[in-house]
């Protein structure tokens, strides 16, 4: 049986397969603030970055999970610039903080970056050489040209979303 894209990138079926078997032993909550938070990034992916590939990658020790989600499509701050007509990237990037911004409004109530970019120890999405985060040190890196190892992804298409 062939499938549509659609039916292939179901962040549910995702979850279940490739992350779940990674937080089952954490504790409940934060079991469900990994669910949630993956599940909306994933959902990000899938229905607005206009990606070919979303790649997945998952570090765990004892102390800490991360997971990046990398996809190859129009980049998150450049779809929001686009859509509603601002006038920079750093205007994207800005108006993430206030919440509830989405492209797709019939759908999408707007909040899941902003409260996953909460939920989480650590949580940043990197696109177009612009970086959204909460993290304490985001004032010093909001471009990436200004960090040498993080300049060659200044130029890359797409999106990456670091979750910790």
């Amino acid at each position: 049986m062939e499938r549509s894209k659609e039916e292939l990138l179901e962040e549910d079926i995702i979850y279940e397969k490739y992350i779940l078997k990674y937080i089952a032993r954490l504790p409940d909550n934060v079991q469900r603030i990994w669910e949630y938070s993956f599940m909306e990034m994933m959902n990000n992916a899938i229905d607005h970055s206009q990606a070919e590939k979303v790649r997945l990658f998952i570090c765990q020790t004892y102390v800490d999970t991360v997971i990046l989600l990398i996809d190859d499509g129009i980049g998150i701050f450049r779809k929001i610039k686009e859509y509603y007509h601002y006038n920079s990237l750093d205007d994207a990037v800005n108006e993430l903080f206030k919440g509830k911004l989405t492209t797709d409004r019939k759908n999408h109530s707007g909040e899941g970056i902003f409260f996953t970019s909460r939920m989480l120890d650590s949580f940043a999405a990197i696109s177009d050489g612009k970086i959204f985060t909460h993290d304490k040190y985001s004032e010093m890196i909001n471009n990436l040209g200004d960090i040498n190892v993080l300049r060659q992804w200044k130029d890359n298409r797409g999106t990456i979303i670091f979750m910790r």
